[in-house]
């Protein structure tokens, strides 16, 4: 499995490292690309690229500064569409400059964010979790209706229907008078 790692030039930390050598733990068979991205605003076109040249799925890590957020908001609504462009997954990471003080707890924020984005990446989930339904992969365990099945609730069914009405007029045994 290719698994596309877009960081960006600006970032505080090089996290390349910490997600290879997760990777490489969880499953042996994943090789991460690395490609990074000029600024925070260039991640959703680093995205499309590496996803178009082959990659499964991308995971996406920056460190955005305070006066960032609002272009880390529009970067997460853009993915989306590239996302749905590609048909594949981006896992995204962005760690703000509020939630640690000193590199070392950036260090660990970032270890258990990619961590997470490389579960949901590779597919691994604890038992019991998700039904057992892969990323990308509808639970079959539920009870869909079957094509047309839905509209069946419409139409009674064909014992309930009398064969021919009473013509008016006639005694009908089975019809009491409302009042």
């Amino acid at each position: 499995m290719k698994i596309a790692f877009v960081d960006v030039a600006t970032n505080r930390i090089d996290a390349f490292e910490i997600a290879t050598t997760l990777a490489e733990s969880m499953v042996s068979d994943v090789t991460l690309v690395r490609f990074t991205s000029p600024e925070i605003l260039k991640i959703p076109a680093s995205c499309t690229r590496v996803l178009n040249e082959g990659a499964s799925c991308a995971i996406v890590f920056a460190t955005a500064k305070a006066d960032e957020s609002k272009h880390a908001e529009l970067v997460e609504e853009k993915i989306i569409d590239v996302e749905i462009a590609a048909g594949k997954f981006v896992f995204t990471a962005i760690i703000f400059a509020d939630e640690w003080r000193n590199e070392e707890k950036l260090l660990q924020i970032a270890e258990k964010r990619i961590a997470e984005m490389l579960e949901m990446a590779l597919g691994l989930h604890k038992p019991g979790e998700n039904q057992g339904a892969q990323p990308g992969e509808m639970n079959s365990g539920t009870d869909l209706p079957k094509s047309g099945q839905a509209m069946d609730m419409f139409t009674p069914p064909t014992d309930a229907i009398p064969e021919t009405p009473p013509a008016p007029g006639e005694d009908d045994s089975s019809s009491r008078p409302l009042f």
